[in-house]
């Protein structure tokens, strides 16, 4: 092909460093890259440092790979389909890599959904892309074998290493033009989406074998630098989800009823199933505080089975999760707290602080200036509270709480596991905003955060992104949150408080730690009122302690 002899030109495509190992034989052969696209900024870094041209996925995609004729497209470990006018763009073959023997388990997760199938081999996969996902004629295979103790991650690191021996073979292949096509026989197909899980979210039942709940906690382990888009292993502690990272299956056979505790002590819990007992270890909360099962008083006890009915509904909310998971993710790895003035580490509230709550007297007009933004009367007053917090302390660009209208599962268990709060953005604010166009893109990342939905909690723990994170972002110093009464109309003067619900504070209330006098709610309403259309060129002053008078002389 193009050239000296035997060598090809080609494009690759890709997110993570089995890309980086190919095109690395690849050059070390005398091939040509022509460019690297890939999602991942790490990637594109290495490129670049090769000298490869190199970019991010995009709508520019095509424009990049045809600015020169090429021989070959290879797509490894990439996420995304890619479109027919792409697929014909290279003289040679489109190749696409695939974790897995297909035509088994196409789509994502092929190594998670074989650990959970009980699997005792699997592999790799080159194949010829087409419009259906993992469908194309194969150009190579190589097997791998599955050990009882492996997981994700491990099956991971071992389809990494056959998939760059089995590219080489196939790289030579298609120097010397021998690359031999052989068609997937579709009957025998399995597929996995991009959402699909199994059923009960990661709920372990004692009834279950041994070893489908060793699976189960194995295929839920992706490594301490990967992210787990998959899901965690859980069980009931009587009411409240924990996480379980470790299980060991011991030879001994209890003949206890399943899920009875047979030894508790700081290392994990021995519990018998339906088969041997198992031995759990890694135990934490739902947002990963690590748990002491010694202290929980366990022994002796029956850990809960899932009912259907509870199996269902975990089910259902970890589907309605999955479906805005990654936005989320981007959201709290970037959160940046609201700061009040005068408050500081030393004066923050204590856990379970009792709130202290403040009447609250809205505008005669607020309903009437909400009606003309199109806008709800609860929607206006949050803005005008976001709007003071931006001009009195470091708001603007921030995040506060948003409490979201979820009425729950109806299975305490389940909610526990899903986020009660999500970070909402303060808008910036700029020299002539308006009070309605300020409002109204407030009241539009609400209804974005409402429509979102909450997101799972054990999101702590699956992206690393994320370490560090969790203990600030679990009560952001401000939270809000929208109730029935406050959207309906009241008359004017002052608003009788809403009842607290500790310890969640809400935007109408103050902890004791508070400054003195802080009333967050009272100086944005006589100030909104005070002065439309636009905001202020100066900052409000009111908030916190007022200062004295000064005397006129």
């Amino acid at each position: 092909m193009s050239g000296t002899s035997n060598a090809f030109s080609c494009h690759l495509i890709g997110e993570n460093t089995l890309l980086v190992s190919c095109a690395e034989l690849l050059l070390e052969r005398g091939h040509t890259v022509l460019g690297v696209v890939s999602p991942n900024p790490d990637i594109r870094q290495w490129a670049a440092q090769q000298g490869l041209p190199t970019r991010d996925l995009g709508p520019d995609l095509t424009d990049f790979l045809s600015a020169h004729p090429f021989d070959h497209l290879f797509s490894i470990a990439n996420l995304r389909m890619l479109p027919a006018e792409v697929l014909d763009l290279p003289r040679g073959l489109a190749v696409n890599f695939h974790d897995a023997l297909l035509p088994e388990h196409a789509g994502v997760y092929a190594t998670t959904w074989a650990i959970l199938q009980g699997a005792r081999r699997h592999g790799v996969t080159w194949h010829v892309m087409t419009e259906e996902a993992d469908a194309g004629d194969v150009l190579a295979q190589r097997e791998v074998e599955v050990a009882a103790d492996d997981t994700s991650h491990t099956l991971n690191v071992k389809c990494f290493d056959a998939g760059v021996q089995s590219f080489a073979e196939l790289a030579d292949a298609l120097a010397l033009g021998e690359a031999r096509r052989r068609p997937q026989d579709l009957s025998g197909r399995s597929y996995h989406g991009r959402h699909d899980r199994p059923h009960g979210a990661g709920l372990l039942s004692w009834t279950r074998p041994a070893a489908e709940l060793s699976a189960t906690v194995r295929a839920a382990e992706f490594g301490a630098h990967a992210d787990n888009r998959f899901g965690t292993a859980k069980l009931d502690l009587h009411g409240r989800p924990a996480l379980v990272s470790g299980l060991e299956v011991l030879p001994e056979r209890s003949g206890a009823p399943a899920g009875t505790v047979l030894a508790a002590d700081r290392d994990g819990l021995v519990v018998a199933t339906g088969t041997q007992d198992v031995r759990l270890t890694g135990l934490t909360t739902a947002t990963g505080t690590p748990l002491d099962p010694a202290a929980e008083d366990l022994r002796g006890r029956r850990l809960p089975d899932p009912t259907p009915e509870l199996a269902d509904a975990a089910t259902r909310a970890e589907a309605a999760g999955l479906r805005h998971e990654r936005r989320w993710v981007r959201r709290l790895a970037a959160l940046a707290p609201v700061e009040l003035p005068g408050r500081d580490a030393a004066g923050a509230p204590a856990p379970g602080a009792a709130p202290r709550t403040y009447p609250v007297a809205v505008p005669d007009g607020a309903a009437r200036a909400a009606a003309d933004a199109g806008l709800r009367r609860d929607e206006w007053l949050l803005a005008g509270l976001l709007a003071f917090l931006a001009r009195i302390g470091d708001g603007a660009g921030r995040d506060v709480d948003l409490r979201l209208p979820d009425g729950g599962t109806g299975h305490p268990l389940v909610d526990a596991l899903r986020a009660p709060r999500v970070p909402l953005r303060v808008p910036e604010l700029t020299p002539g905003t308006g009070m309605g166009a300020f409002a109204q893109e407030v009241a539009r990342r609400v209804t974005d955060a409402v429509r979102a939905g909450a997101f799972g909690q054990d999101v702590w723990v699956r992206y690393p992104q994320l370490a560090g994170r969790r203990p600030a972002a679990l009560g952001l110093p401000v939270a809000v949150e929208l109730t029935d009464d406050a959207a309906a109309p009241a008359a004017p003067g002052p608003r009788r408080p809403r009842p607290p619900r500790p310890p969640a504070p809400r935007c109408w209330s103050a902890s004791r730690a508070a400054p003195a006098g802080w009333n967050g709610w009272s100086p944005t309403a006589r100030w909104t009122r005070r002065r439309p259309p636009c905001w202020p060129s100066t900052p409000a002053r009111s908030c916190g302690p007022r200062p004295a008078p000064r005397a006129r002389t």
